[in-house]
């Protein structure tokens, strides 16, 4: 019979007005005990999830044009459902699935989001400038005319 009295993990009982909700708890299990004006009472427990990790994987390619790099990032943990957001986003960047495309060289923070907690998490990546392989060449004169004894040879 209201009103009813509340008890959490132990603490002191607090009056309320049915139904009612009890916020900002921990994850965990947490023991409720609820008596009405009669002191009759229950006590159930009652197990709050973890939040689930949003753990992001990032791979970050680089290329020889300056505005065709590429980053991958794949989601684990949350509910499985993610939306990607990158900054800065130049206008050459796209996104298919979990991978942009056209991204140039530099910092980027790419953001996942778990469509359904709306949990999110930052990633910072650099997109190296790539270096072109450097060449070098020894050639090797023909010896007599006509021959076909020149050659070189290429280091890379």
């Amino acid at each position: 019979m209201p009103p009813y009295s509340y008890s959490i993990d132990g603490g002191a009982f607090q009056t309320r007005t049915a139904p009612f909700t009890i916020s900002n708890l921990t994850s965990g299990t947490h023991t409720i005990e609820i008596q009405d004006i009669n002191g009759c009472g229950n006590l159930v427990s009652v197990d709050i999830a973890p939040p689930l990790d949003l753990i992001p994987a990032v791979t970050a390619l680089p290329s020889c044009n300056d505005n065709d790099g590429e980053i991958t990032i794949t989601g684990s943990g949350g509910t499985g459902s993610y939306t990607y957001s990158i900054s800065p986003n130049p206008a050459s960047i796209s996104l298919s699935t979990n991978v942009f495309s056209g991204v140039p060289s530099g910092t980027y923070t790419v953001t996942i989001t778990d469509t359904v907690t709306l949990c999110t998490e930052d990633v910072s990546i650099v997109v190296p400038v790539a270096v072109p392989p450097t060449i070098t060449n020894t050639p090797t004169a023909v010896t007599c005319f006509g021959d076909t004894s020149g050659s070189f040879e290429i280091l890379v």
